[in-house]
């Protein structure tokens, strides 16, 4: 899994998530934060401080949401690597 290779590695990771049940697929030894938000609410993002990421990984079941959310943290928050998967 992306966000727990990139953990292990020593990078802060942060996994936003609209269903708290979903948490539970990360592995075990997934060491970064976990925290309830939908993916293109912008109070929730703000929350979560997207503006201080030096890169955002979108990785939804939806490609729209994937692509409106990368581009929601590109123009609202100036994350130059917002990535959509």
């Amino acid at each position: 899994m992306l966000a727990d290779r990139f953990c292990q590695q020593g990078y802060p990771v942060t996994v936003l998530d609209h269903d708290e049940s979903d948490f539970c697929k990360l592995p075990y030894s997934f060491c970064g934060l976990k925290q309830r938000a939908v993916a293109v609410d912008l109070e929730d993002l703000q929350e979560a401080k997207i503006d201080q990421a030096s890169e955002v990984y979108v990785l939804t079941k939806d490609d729209c949401t994937n692509t409106l959310c990368a581009l929601m943290i590109y123009s609202v928050f100036r994350v130059r690597e917002s990535w959509c998967g």
